[in-house]
């Protein structure tokens, strides 16, 4: 499994491990998303830290794993912290959030990311 998901004190912490390619992405939103649905809580740290991001050239995947994103209906009016992505999948996580009313923003270490992730109490 390339990812783990634990629900924390007001928020939850989705952590990415390995090789990840769009596909484990789109699982671990599956997951998420029921994570969300059975806690209720909204505010999300996605840790890629300690994940390489594989099919770096899957424009498709890419664009599949973007409409999943921003057609779940669990992560509208989501907080969601990003730390270790690259910019460009940074800029389109946070594109992402605009169109589904998510506050998105890229952080490079945990502890600035989770200082705002939990400011919105």
């Amino acid at each position: 499994m390339t990812h783990t998901i634990a629900v924390r004190e007001g928020w939850i912490e989705l952590r990415y491990t390995g090789v990840v390619d769009y596909a484990a992405r789109m699982a671990a939103l599956d997951d998420m998303a029921s994570a969300v649905n059975d806690s209720g809580v909204r505010r999300i740290l996605a840790n890629y830290t300690q994940a390489t991001l594989g099919d770096a050239g899957d424009s498709a995947g890419r664009q599949d794993y973007l409409s999943k994103a921003i057609a779940a209906a669990s992560l509208e009016e989501a907080d969601v912290a990003l730390i270790g992505l690259p910019p460009d999948h940074a800029r389109a996580a946070e594109l992402a959030g605009v169109v589904r009313n998510m506050r998105v923003k890229h952080f490079g270490d945990e502890a600035p990311a989770l200082a705002w992730l939990l400011s919105s109490e």
